[in-house]
């Protein structure tokens, strides 16, 4: 499979601020993927336990089950060719942003897999200290978003899940880490019972937050995510993955795309900075060149991650520009002429679009999902003759 065109070039969108909102960097904060580890303030570094930046070899076995077991699937969730797969975010107004514009650049990315079904199931104002309540109307918009989506429970088998609390009753460190990590435990265990068969649920924490007075709270949220994810691996059985282990609660977790950096201070693994005008004038949610920063991370994890890769991309030709150009023959066509309502031009050997009264259609039978489906999506559709590779 060719993966270097998921390369494309992301437009960055710039945002003009009254002025320059000046970083407020936290002195002992190092973003957990360090290479070179460390600790923060008795904690160790890294994404997962021992300092590791990379998957364990446990977790990753579970996580290459679970990578398998995500196919198509039919209405009541058995394999089909013919079916969906679902991809699910779950979260706050930030994950609403981010994934939105992830979600719309997927449609043209290649080489997109046809039966993944992309939905942003993020909401404004729902943090994980509402969402952890089963019974909160979050869960019936989310309802309501994958019914949009023409999927059914059983097709959702992949989440994205990125939350933050909007009321810490204790900032202290490590007490709203636990909170989250508490309140993330909930979700994960509310999200399998809610889609039976999830298989991968990858979990973010928030991004950059020193232009106002979010840090070092946005940066000791990785805290909680990680200490969740350590959990599973540890053997807690309410979070258990492996149905070897006794009663399958949770989908196996793991880091999805990592998004904090330390304000202008480039990242070690890779050198992502947060700047002023990546964010919106309130300093917590990202402007449109935040957006597409975490769009562009969200983008080349999935399309590299060994975990993801499988079910995120498929194997549809070599288009190195970034957008899937499919070939497809016609099955029907026809044409109408408002000044002859009544006469049938179905068989005519010729397609019109003379005048503003004349129209042409054309019918193709659709190997995937249609992606022009949102209001202000667009497509392109170029027409051949026969003689383009010299057929008669």
């Amino acid at each position: 499979m060719s993966l270097h065109s998921i390369r494309a070039n992301l437009c960055a969108a710039f945002v003009l601020l009254p002025a320059a909102a000046a970083a407020q960097p936290c002195s002992q904060c190092v973003p957990l993927d360090h290479p070179a580890g460390g600790f923060y303030l008795g904690q160790q570094l890294g994404l997962y336990p021992g300092g590791a930046n990379t998957v364990p070899a446990s977790q990753l076995g579970l996580a290459l089950q679970a990578r398998d077991n995500a196919v198509p699937r039919d209405a009541n969730g058995v394999p089909d060719p013919d079916g969906w797969l679902g991809f699910l975010a779950i979260g706050m107004s930030n994950t609403n942003q981010e994934f939105a514009v992830f979600e719309r650049e997927y449609e043209y990315l290649s080489p997109r897999n046809g039966r993944l079904v992309v939905v942003d199931g993020a909401v404004g104002g729902w943090s994980a200290n509402l969402i952890v309540n089963r019974s909160a109307s979050y869960w019936t918009l989310v309802d309501q978003r994958v019914a949009a989506a023409a999927l059914d429970p059983d097709q959702v088998q992949i989440v994205w899940l990125k939350e933050a609390e909007n009321m810490i009753m204790n900032p202290s460190f490590p007490a709203h880490a636990e909170t989250l990590r508490a309140h993330l435990r909930g979700i994960v265990r509310h999200l399998k019972d809610r889609f039976p068969r999830l298989q991968l649920c990858y979990l973010s924490s928030r991004i950059y937050a020193g232009y106002g007075s979010g840090e070092p709270i946005a940066y000791e949220s990785g805290f909680g995510v990680r200490w969740l994810i350590e959990d599973q691996m540890s053997g807690d059985p309410a979070l258990n993955a492996d149905v070897a282990a006794g009663p399958v609660e949770a989908p196996v977790l793991l880091w999805g795309p990592y998004l904090w950096a330390n304000g202008t201070t480039p990242r070690a693994s890779d050198g992502l900075v947060w700047l002023s005008a990546d964010l919106e004038g309130d300093h917590t949610h990202p402007s449109p060149a935040g957006e597409a920063k975490v769009a562009g991370l969200l983008r080349n994890f999935f399309g590299y991650d060994r975990t993801a890769v499988d079910w995120f991309l498929a194997d549809q030709g070599n288009h190195d520009d970034g957008f899937y150009e499919p070939t497809l023959d016609a099955i029907a066509d026809a044409t109408v002429d408002d000044a002859q309502p009544s006469q049938n031009l179905g068989a005519a050997t010729e397609l019109s679009w003379s005048s503003p009264g004349v129209r042409s259609y054309v019918r193709f039978s659709l190997p995937f999902r249609c992606s022009v489906r949102r209001t202000g999506a667009t497509g392109v559709i170029r027409l051949f003759g026969a003689d383009r590779c010299g057929v008669a």
